[in-house]
């Protein structure tokens, strides 16, 4: 019966890692609201089926569709809503602590209930509320601007004003032409894939550095969570700290995260894990016996703690990181890579069997990661770019050489390109989408007069003032 239960187990999580590579091709393919919703709808009709399972083997295939599913919604989750968000209020979704509050909720219902099958019903009932959303949030603008969906990209911004109580500003609907425009030359008439992801120096740099990243603080945070059965004192309070503990993570994200930036925050928590890890060794080997369980079960809540941190701010660093055409992609990726992490975990985070190794290991990989995570950019006070052409605007001149050579663009094209933007009183930031949102999202109206950001080169968290963002 064990090797059954190990099993499922490996073939759910299977599943999310056959889900991570779909959601990001889908949600770039056909958008992100059809995406996260119809992974909804189909999680919500497999937990039906599972509940009424007849033999293991169902219920084995049943769990390996919900775990498709769920790793569409973990790659859609946290994009799609940073694409309705202005810049300011862009850290706010990490720091949402759906994933905690989920356990928790799973947990209790798995307590109250006392039967897998009424435990399937539950889940079910659950995901009911979040298909509604389908009625009220409209696709993301940006894809449908990218897609050249003009007049479907102007009727969601136009929603979106609505709902904030703002008028939609005239120069709407050329900011889409424009960024439809760009996206139809850069684009050549191609869909996106993962290729392009590694397609340049840079965004395969990005894109391998964080996939490491990734499954370290997935191999972390998933064999801590499943070694709980090794700590010190009672399981069951055990299991309810290493979910409870994952909150204030959430929070110290939310606070730190638009504070010291994407990056620091990030490093700071690696080092904690690094320091924690290493700690620990120290502490097996000297510690009093008395004392040695319970001092290593709370460096092990620290790390878990840490971890998450890290991740959630993380999540917000990888979605700033790509275009909107690739964005999906490259956070799939990303998600992908973690599912590796979590696969391999139980084989390599092992307190009972090899302690020492598992935080030798634990140590090791935090601190080479905490090294580069130095190469990622910053994206704080950065908007979002729409294209490839417009994330080479503002790159650095190795990683515009090699995307003026993908998107057959010169170097003159965009020198004058950026003359074009000042002339409009844009700067040399190209996002104008990120701006028109702002404009009707944020509910500080901006002024003529510069501020002290400006003078730093920051125009009000990135926002740059026009004519159209005066409200």
């Amino acid at each position: 019966m064990q090797w059954m239960k190990a099993s499922i187990t490996s073939i759910q999580f299977g599943g999310i890692l056959a889900g991570s590579i779909l959601g990001g091709q889908s949600g770039d393919y056909f958008g992100r609201k059809k995406t996260l919703y119809g992974s909804y709808l189909l999680h919500t009709v497999f937990n039906v089926i599972s509940a009424y399972s007849v033999g293991w083997q169902m219920f084995t295939v049943m769990r390996f569709l919900i775990g498709v599913m769920i790793g569409v919604v973990l790659v859609m989750i946290v994009p799609y809503p940073t694409e309705f968000f202005p810049l300011r209020w862009r850290h706010t979704i990490p720091a949402i602590p759906m994933w905690p509050l989920g356990v928790l909720a799973f947990a209790m219902g798995a307590w109250l209930l006392e039967d897998w099958s009424k435990l399937q019903l539950a889940c079910a009932v659950l995901a009911v509320p979040g298909l509604l959303g389908y009625f009220y949030i409209p696709e993301s603008a940006r894809w449908l601007a990218t897609r050249g969906r003009l007049d479907e990209s102007y009727a969601a911004l136009e929603k979106m004003a609505r709902l904030n109580g703002k008028p939609l500003p005239q120069t709407a609907m050329d900011t889409i032409k424009e960024i439809a425009q760009d996206e139809k030359t850069s684009r050549k008439g191609k869909d996106y894939s993962y290729i392009d992801i590694f397609r340049t120096r840079a965004t395969a740099q990005l894109t391998l550095i964080v996939a490491f990243k990734w499954v370290v603080l997935s191999m972390v945070f998933y064999g801590l969570s499943f070694a709980v059965t090794s700590f010190a004192g009672d399981l069951y309070l055990n299991m309810f700290l290493m979910s409870v503990v994952e909150l204030p993570a959430y929070f110290l994200t939310f606070v730190l995260i638009d504070r010291i930036g994407r990056r620091w925050t990030c490093l700071g928590f690696l080092a904690i894990t690094t320091i924690v890890s290493f700690a620990c060794i120290g502490l097996h080997l000297k510690a009093p016996e008395e004392l040695r369980e319970k001092l290593i079960s709370a460096c092990c809540l620290t790390a878990k703690l840490a971890v998450a941190a890290c991740w959630a701010a993380s999540q917000t660093w990888v979605t700033e990181s790509y275009p909107t055409v690739t964005r999906s992609l490259g956070y799939g990726f990303a998600n992908t890579s973690s599912r590796v992490g979590a696969i391999i975990a139980p084989f390599v985070i092992n307190l009972d069997d090899m302690p020492l190794f598992t935080f030798i290991l634990m140590g090791s990989l935090t601190l080479i990661s905490m090294v580069i995570t130095c190469f990622i950019p910053e994206t704080r006070n950065k908007v979002m770019a729409e294209t490839v052409q417009e994330k080479a605007l503002n790159a650095g001149e190795t990683e515009r050489a090699e995307i003026v050579d993908e998107t057959s663009k010169t170097p003159k094209d965009y020198d004058e390109r950026k003359k074009d933007l000042q002339s409009n009183g844009l700067g040399t930031d190209p996002h104008k989408l990120s701006n028109l949102v702002g404009s009707f999202t944020d509910s500080t109206p901006l002024s003529n007069s510069p501020s002290k950001d400006d003078e730093n080169g920051i125009a009000n968290y990135g926002y740059t003032k026009t004519k159209t963002d005066q409200f």
